[in-house]
């Protein structure tokens, strides 16, 4: 058939299309399939021959719980409407009906506080499940549970009383709303407006000039037009009660489509807003290199450098500024990380208010009006 594995994905493979202006793409995944070509049936007939084929859709509806559909526009929306109504159907046959909630989380919840009593083997399967499911839907495409399905999967293996009914109620937000998702937009992202005001690029001199950024050569010659690359950062500093470490909170999108996601507590208690904000910076870094090199991996031109948006004016002086000295040893290696991709144009650190941080409810449980208020925009159209 012609298709080559890309170097970023062996289960991600690509073909130039027919008529050269651009790749052909097959993902598998154990033995689902799914095409994105301009004629996938003509693929689909060669996979055919060889193999049994069934629930065939020219246009799929349906794949690894995420349905497709497309609006009015053309546009396509991604959710996991179809998954969710059915673990939804199980966990009231099983557990009963949860009330609908306008929230994943109460507001400033922290279920590291819980000193309720242990539940029962029975109540920690039922927890254990919940939490099971609502993994897969993050990985799947619901960034919006991404902070509440982290704090509480740390709790699955002894939950207590009110970490059950913190699951429920997670699975009452899904209830209320199962057709929340996302649309594929490859047009560039609006951003606020103070973050385009607020950007520092310097001239490095030879301070990282020993760095280069990782371009395989036998990347795909790019035949598409650069798409933007946006990433939100954020760090909530000192966010476990109990044990004082922080939490870093991304979100990466290519277009206007997001395409990575994360909350995470960090592995070591920082001792100030400005390390846990720069150690959030060194994790949003990575993530961009691995996207840039993924993109590259399929054919897509990524020649630019990649915005990053934080809400600390320091991490941005120290990341922009070649005249910064290191005075705190502890994130050196955070440090040199950030200004060496800072000072050779892959990335560009710009400052962005706390309120207009996508990353913001990453880590955080906000009230419902401001949760809604940040992903109304990545969840519309």
């Amino acid at each position: 058939m012609g298709f080559t594995p890309t170097r970023a994905d062996p289960d991600l493979w690509y073909r130039k299309s027919d008529d050269c202006d651009g790749y052909d793409y097959l993902a598998a995944h154990v033995d689902d399939i799914i095409i994105a070509a301009k004629r996938p049936a003509e693929y689909m007939a060669q996979i055919e021959q060889e193999f049994n084929v069934q629930n065939q859709e020219d246009s799929p509806t349906y794949y690894l719980g995420n349905s497709y559909k497309r609006d009015a526009s053309g546009n396509l929306h991604v959710s996991s409407t179809k998954y969710i109504k059915e673990v939804l159907r199980q966990c009231a046959k099983n557990y009963g009906e949860v009330p609908k909630r306008p929230a994943p989380l109460h507001e400033k919840e922290h279920p590291e506080l819980d000193d309720s009593k242990l539940v029962s083997d029975a109540d920690k399967t039922r927890c254990q499940h919940i939490i099971g499911v609502c993994q897969w839907l993050v990985v799947a495409g619901c960034f919006d549970i991404n902070y509440a399905v982290c704090s509480l999967s740390r709790f699955s293996i002894a939950p207590r009383r009110h970490h059950l009914e913190l699951a429920r109620e997670l699975m009452g937000f899904l209830r209320k709303y199962p057709k929340k998702g996302y649309y594929s937009n490859p047009t560039d992202p609006s951003t606020p407006q103070e973050c385009t005001t607020v950007a520092i690029r310097e001239d490095f001199g030879y301070q990282y000039s020993y760095f280069k950024e990782d371009i395989d050569p036998r990347f795909p010659v790019p035949l598409s037009e650069e798409m933007a690359i946006t990433m939100f950062v954020d760090a909530d500093h000192g966010h476990d009660r109990v044990t004082g470490r922080s939490i870093t909170g991304f979100i990466c999108m290519v277009g206007s489509t997001p395409v990575v996601w994360g909350s995470k507590r960090q592995t070591w208690v920082q001792l100030s807003t400005f390390r846990a904000e720069f150690t959030a910076l060194k994790k949003a870094v990575e993530e961009v290199t691995a996207i840039r090199y993924h993109l590259r991996s399929m054919g897509i031109k990524v020649t630019t450098a990649m915005p990053i948006y934080v809400n600390n004016m320091s991490v941005v002086l120290n990341a922009s500024n070649p005249g910064s000295t290191l005075n705190k040893k502890v994130i050196a290696l955070a440090y040199h990380c950030v200004r060496e991709h800072q000072a050779n144009s892959v990335i560009e650190i710009r400052k962005v208010e706390s309120d207009q941080n996508y990353a913001d409810p990453f880590t955080k449980a906000l009230n419902s009006n401001d949760y809604h208020g940040f992903f109304y925009e990545l969840q519309s159209n």
